[in-house]
């Protein structure tokens, strides 16, 4: 199993230490570029699917209410 950390999230890259879980040993810095498009669709994709999520509560509300 990996572990993550995020260390930065400002600039181009996203920063990350990663790991083999137990293993500190196994720790490496990872850069990630990162994108304005990436975060918008970041922020849609978020969107939609809290609105989906919720929908889906309200639903699952009404039958277990009225159902």
């Amino acid at each position: 199993m990996l572990r993550t950390r995020a260390l930065e999230a400002g600039g181009p890259e996203r920063l990350y230490d990663v790991e083999v879980a137990g293993q500190p040993a196994t720790r490496r810095r990872v850069a990630v570029a990162w994108t304005a498009d990436e975060s918008r669709r970041l922020r849609v994709w978020l969107v939609w699917s809290t609105v989906l999520t919720l929908g889906l509560v309200a639903v699952l509300y009404a039958l277990a209410r009225w159902g």
